[in-house]
């Protein structure tokens, strides 16, 4: 799972599958010229990654086969609650409405 700011850039990643080999720069060279939206998905080989925007961040999911539902229900639980944590720690929410830009190419490392 990357992570990434509001504007879209990379940040970090959480492993929570250690035999997942897609690194940052894989999923950022199969990207359409526009980004992602939040809940869309590209295939990366045998595996999709699937960008959940928040309000604070950004998730790229990545797993094998076809997008499941309960996943990405996590996804976006895990999203809120991580969301709700920065909030907590004293960062204010972004204005109501503040357009959210799907992921973007930054010099993050290669996963």
């Amino acid at each position: 799972m990357f992570l990434l700011d509001p504007q879209g850039g990379y940040t970090g990643e959480m492993v929570l599958v250690e035999d997942c080999v897609v690194e940052y720069s894989d999923f950022l060279a199969r990207l359409p010229e526009a980004g992602l939206a939040d809940g869309q998905s590209v295939f990366l080989g045998e595996y999709m990654a699937t960008l959940l925007q928040g309000e604070r961040m950004g998730l790229v999911a990545i797993y094998r086969g076809a997008v499941n539902q309960e996943s990405v229900a996590w996804g976006r639980a895990a999203l809120t609650a991580a969301e709700a944590q920065l909030v907590g720690a004293g960062e204010a929410p972004p204005p109501p409405g503040e357009p959210r830009p799907g992921p973007r190419e930054t010099g993050g490392p290669d996963r």
